[in-house]
């Protein structure tokens, strides 16, 4: 990322605004891997159930856009901030504001999709809507079920308005991609593959390198639809 020019900087300290589902279950997972992570509550109940839920976060009671409240917070200094209240418009105004006053990396949960056309030309850093999450949950599983190959969906994300897909497949035994060297199988166009997980090391794969039995492999694609990995081929 540094060297094409884009900053990438590791994430130590977090805030999230929101205690409900997401908020608890993403400070629980955050502080679990050793990172400093305030959370800020309206509810003063919910407060009190958070401090012994997590014990290893900072609970704040407070309105999380309060301008005055996030800079005692210290927003201007922290490395991420999660806007996941169950208000679209509270979300969209702490992510705007973290955007003037810090370098933050900005996650803004986004619950309605009437806007969503709008949504990209604004300075709200990645958003995260649960049904998109949902449907891709719904269509992985589906494909896996129809899927005769036995290389699995394993993960299904769309990008670019839904254009492009990128999905991970594990590989059966008797795929037909283990039988030759990538540079030798007539993959469909539009079609990459992007890497190969084996034994626990990622393959940045070149024509020489081969796709074996076990190997979890992630493709992207404008072919919608695929199933299975042999599905790549033309």
């Amino acid at each position: 990322m540094n060297k094409i020019g884009i900053k990438a900087k590791p994430i130590r300290k977090v805030m999230i605004a929101g205690g409900g589902t997401f908020g608890y279950y993403l400070g629980r997972i955050l502080t679990e891997a050793r990172m400093q992570v305030k959370i800020v509550e309206q509810n003063e109940a919910r407060c009190m159930e958070l401090n012994e839920l997590i014990p290893k976060a900072m609970i704040i009671n407070g309105n999380a856009t309060d301008k005055q409240l996030m800079l005692e917070e210290d927003i201007e200094t922290t490395d991420a901030v999660i806007a996941v209240t169950n208000l679209d418009e509270e979300n969209l105004l702490l992510a705007l504001y973290a955007n003037k006053v810090s370098d933050a990396k900005i996650i803004t949960r986004i619950n309605r999709l009437s806007f969503e056309d709008v949504l990209g030309d604004i300075p709200i850093g990645s958003t995260v809507t649960p049904k998109d999450i949902t449907a891709e949950y719904i269509i992985r599983y589906v494909r896996s079920m129809q899927n005769s190959y036995g290389s699995n969906v394993e993960t299904l994300y769309r990008m670019v308005d839904n254009q492009v897909e990128a999905l991970e497949f594990n590989v059966d035994p008797d795929a037909r991609v283990t039988k030759a060297a990538i540079g030798e199988l007539k993959i469909k166009k539009n079609t990459l593959i992007c890497s190969i997980s084996r034994n626990k090391k990622v393959i940045r794969p070149t024509g020489r390198d081969s796709i074996l039995p076990g190997d979890s492999v992630i493709v992207v694609t404008t072919n919608r639809g695929l199933n299975g990995i042999d599905e790549i081929l033309s």
